[in-house]
């Protein structure tokens, strides 16, 4: 997810598809002279956006890896996860009020084992809609899914294998948690980096308090997140 990256593959791309098509315009004599010359403007600016993409990388790089780069970006994409789920909390969806499901409430599981990476809310609401039924979500972003733990219980209406395999379809499911729903996500891992860099092998208890400042940011930002 590293759009400095990206930015740079895609200048790279971008040019290399720009001279191939530039040369075999050239070679089948497509180009006037008005045209050799517009090209030859349209070059000078690809070089120029090349050079400084090329610039602007190496900058990059030359920080990639730093603690406090590090720390820095992970408060960037915790901080933008919290703000989401503070300005929709719960996702947009109505909270549970109970934490067991009602009688006759049947559940829906799925196969595979990892972490819930993305809820469609809209498709829930408009499956729930369709259905004239009530889905109580008990497998929000950030959890540890297996086949033996349902996604969501379905109240007051009937499973058929088509609505089964559409209430799955709004789960996306991972190897690794993810940042963009997860609010909670960006404080383990920094947790993580302060526990690993006070473990005996590592014994580093300045990287362990660089991480408390945005700890402490992200939390103050978000008292009782749901």
């Amino acid at each position: 997810e590293d759009s400095s990256t990206q930015n740079a593959l895609a200048a790279f791309v971008g040019s290399f598809l720009f001279s191939l098509v530039s040369i075999i315009a050239l070679t089948t004599g497509l180009y006037g002279e008005r045209g050799r010359v517009i090209l030859f403007v349209a070059t000078l600016l690809v070089i120029v956006l090349v050079v400084a993409t090329l610039l602007r990388w190496i900058d990059h790089l030359a920080r990639l890896g730093h603690l406090t780069q590090t720390t820095d970006r992970v408060e960037s994409a915790a901080g933008k996860a919290l703000a989401d789920r503070l300005a929709h909390p719960c996702l947009g969806a109505a909270p549970l009020t109970h934490r067991a499901p009602p009688d006759g409430a049947l559940p829906v599981t799925q196969d595979k084992v990892g972490y819930v990476q993305h809820l469609d809310v809209a498709g829930l609401a408009s499956l729930a809609e369709e259905l004239d039924a009530e889905i109580w979500v008990t497998a929000p972003p950030g959890t540890f899914l297996h086949p033996a733990l349902p996604l969501a219980w379905l109240v007051g209406g009937r499973l058929s294998e088509d609505s089964v395999a559409r209430l799955r379809d709004t789960f996306v499911v991972g190897d690794q948690r993810s940042f963009r729903q997860d609010p909670r996500f960006g404080l383990a891992v920094l947790a993580e980096i302060a526990s690993r860099a006070l473990s005996p092998a590592v014994n580093d208890a300045g990287t362990a308090i660089d991480v408390i400042a945005p700890g402490v940011r992200l939390l103050s930002r978000s008292p009782g997140v749901p």
